[in-house]
C-alpha cells in the first residue's frame, strides 16, 4: 500500500515526493548537474506556458465524452482553443498517458548483418516429442537429431556439425538448453563467442524463420506420405532448404562463397537516413515484456523512467540506448516504437514505497527512501518541502483537489476488514513512526477514526472529518472547517 498522508497547514508531502535532484549523495540524477537542471527548466517552462486547467479538468473526468481519451479528442472536446501540438505536450506529462499508450506489436526491425561466411550462426530447439513413437526414440531437431536436449547432447551435435566448419559467433534465444554453463564452456574452449537475444517477441529471427520452413515442409511430407518419421527424410529437406533460393538474399544459402559473399552483403547494406523521433536526453518510459495474452488496457510501458544516452544510427532502423536516472546503461539497444515519450520536471512526483529512515536536518526533517519500481540503487535522501506542523490528513494518494470534497469521496484506502492483515499493520507501522510529535489526525468515516485512535500514542486526536460537514482542504489549512 503506498504512502497516504499529507501534512495539513503546510501540505507537505509524504506519499509523492520529488527526488532532491542537486543533492551530491544517494541522489537520483547523477549525470551533470549543470545538464539535468537545464533540461528541468526547459521542461519546466513548456509546462507554464499553456493554460492547462481546461485540459485536466476534461481529460481527469470519467464522465466527459474525451474523458482519459487521444489527444484529437480533447483538442475537439476544448473547442480548439489549445493547438494540437501543446496538448500533446501536456499529455506527455500524465502518467495515465504515457504508461498506456498505444502500442504497435509488429513494425520494421533491422536485419541481421555479418561481415563474412560463417561469422555468426543462430541455433534454436524444435520439439518433436509429439512424434517421438513413429521414429524410435529421438524427441528434438536442429539439423542433426537429437535424443534429448540436455547440454551432453547440445554439445556432441555441435562436435559433429564442428567437423565440417565452425563460426566465429553463436547466438540463441534464453532457452537454458544452450544458455547454461556447460555449453557455454564448450564454446569459449572453441573459440566461439556465445549471446543470447533480449527481446521476447522475435528471439533469433533467422533460425526461428528457417524452423518455419523445415516443419511446414517436413508436416506437409507427414500428410502425403501418412508417416511421423522425420529422421530419415530430414537430410533431404535439410539439402533442398540449402538449395533454395532466399529472398532476402536472392541466392541459395549453397551458392554463396567467399567470391560472391561480399557482393551479396552489399545488397543488404541500404541505410535510408532519416529524423530520429527522439534527441539525447530526453525521457522515455520501455515498452513491457509482452505476455501471448496480456491485457492491452493494462499499462504497456515502465513507470521507471529512462533517459536516451545516445542514437544509432548505422542500421536501415534507428534504435537508441539508454541509461536510468542514475546513469546506469541498460542493455541492449530499443526501437522507437518500443518507447514512449515523457517529461521530467521539477513538477514531476515520484511515488514512494517506503520510508526507511529518517534524521534531523535544521529544523526540518529529512527521509531516506525506497523509491516505488526503482532499484535499492536509487534509495536517497529527500526534504520535506517545509517546516514540520502539528497536524497530519489522511487522504487520498493519487488526487490534487483542493476545492470542494472531492478528494474524500471514494474509500481509496484499502482500509476495511476484507483488505487483509498487510496493509493495517504496515499502516500502523508509519503511523507510530511518523506521528509521535503531531497532535491531530484528520480522516473521515467512524471505523477509520476508531482504527487509526487504536494505533496512535496518548496525546494524538483523530478527528472524524464527517462530523464537521467534510470541510474543504483549504478550510482545514486554515482551521475554519473545524
Amino acid at each position: 500500500m503506498g504512502k497516504v498522508y499529507e501534512k495539513v497547514g503546510l501540505l507537505t508531502k509524504i506519499d509523492r515526493i520529488s527526488p532532491d535532484k542537486t543533492r551530491k549523495t544517494g541522489q537520483i540524477y547523477r549525470g551533470n548537474p549543470k545538464k539535468s537542471s537545464q533540461t528541468i527548466r526547459k521542461n519546466t517552462k513548456t509546462k507554464e506556458s499553456m493554460d492547462t486547467s481546461p485540459l485536466s479538468k476534461i481529460y481527469n473526468d470519467p464522465s466527459h465524452l474525451a474523458g482519459f481519451s487521444t489527444a484529437r479528442k480533447l483538442w475537439e472536446s476544448s473547442g480548439k482553443r489549445v493547438s494540437l501540438k501543446k496538448i500533446k505536450e501536456w499529455l506527455n506529462l500524465q502518467d495515465a498517458h504515457t504508461l498506456h499508450h498505444p502500442i504497435r506489436k509488429k513494425f520494421k526491425r533491422n536485419v541481421y548483418m555479418v561481415d563474412y561466411i560463417d561469422e555468426t550462426w543462430q541455433c534454436d530447439l524444435n520439439d518433436m516429442r509429439s512424434l517421438k513413437k513413429y521414429y524410435g526414440g529421438y524427441m528434438y531437431v536442429w539439423a542433426i537429431p537429437l535424443k534429448n536436449k540436455s547440454a551432453d547432447e547440445i554439445i556432441k551435435a555441435f562436435r559433429s556439425i564442428f567437423k565440417q566448419c565452425k563460426p566465429l559467433k553463436i547466438q540463441s534465444d534464453k532457452g537454458t538448453e544452450f544458455n547454461n554453463k556447460k555449453f557455454k564452456a564448450f564454446l569459449s574452449s572453441k573459440g566461439i563467442k556465445y549471446y543470447v537475444t533480449n527481446n521476447l517477441d522475435v528471439k533469433a529471427a533467422v533460425v526461428e524463420r528457417s524452423n518455419r520452413t523445415l516443419k511446414t515442409k517436413m508436416y506437409k511430407y507427414f500428410t502425403r506420405y501418412s508417416t511421423f518419421n522425420y529422421v530419415a527424410v530430414l537430410p533431404k529437406l535439410i539439402q533442398a532448404y540449402n538449395n533454395l533460393i532466399h529472398s532476402s538474399i536472392v541466392v541459395s544459402p549453397a551458392s554463396v562463397n567467399n567470391r560472391n559473399a561480399f557482393k551479396i552483403i552489399l545488397r543488404q547494406v541500404v541505410i535510408r537516413p532519416r529524423s530520429p523521433r527522439f534527441s539525447v536526453g530526453d525521457h522515455v518510459r520501455i515498452l513491457k515484456e509482452r505476455m501471448p495474452f496480456k491485457k492491452s488496457y493494462k499499462p504497456n510501458f515502465t513507470t521507471e523512467i529512462f533517459r536516451i544516452e545516445s542514437i544509432l544510427r548505422g542500421n536501415r532502423v534507428l534504435t537508441y540506448k539508454l541509461a536510468d536516472l542514475n546513469g546506469e546503461p541498460i542493455v541492449g539497444s530499443f526501437y522507437e516504437l518500443e518507447l514512449s515519450t515523457t517529461v521530467v520536471s521539477e513538477e514531476t512526483e515520484f511515488k514512494i514505497e517506503k520510508i526507511i529512515k529518517r534524521r534531523r536536518k535544521g529544523r526540518g526533517w529529512e527521509y531516506f527512501v525506497k523509491w516505488m519500481w526503482y532499484p535499492e540503487s536509487s534509495n536517497s535522501w529527500v526534504k520535506a518541502k517545509n517546516k514540520c506542523c502539528n497536524t497530519w490528513l489522511f487522504k487520498l494518494p493519487s488526487t490534487h483537489a483542493t476545492k470542494d470534497v472531492t478528494w474524500l469521496k471514494e474509500n481509496y484506502h484499502g482500509l476495511d476488514k476484507h483488505s487483509g492483515d498487510i496493509e493495517y499493520s504496515e499502516l500502523g507501522e508509519i503511523i507510530r513512526l511518523y506521528t509521535n510529535h503531531f497532535k491531530n489526525l484528520f480522516t473521515k468515516g467512524a471505523q477509520k477514526s476508531s482504527f487509526l485512535r487504536s494505533l496512535l500514542p496518548r496525546g494524538v486526536n483523530v478527528i472524524n472529518l464527517e462530523l464537521y460537514g467534510c470541510p474543504s482542504l483549504k478550510k482545514l489549512e486554515t482551521r475554519e472547517g473545524c
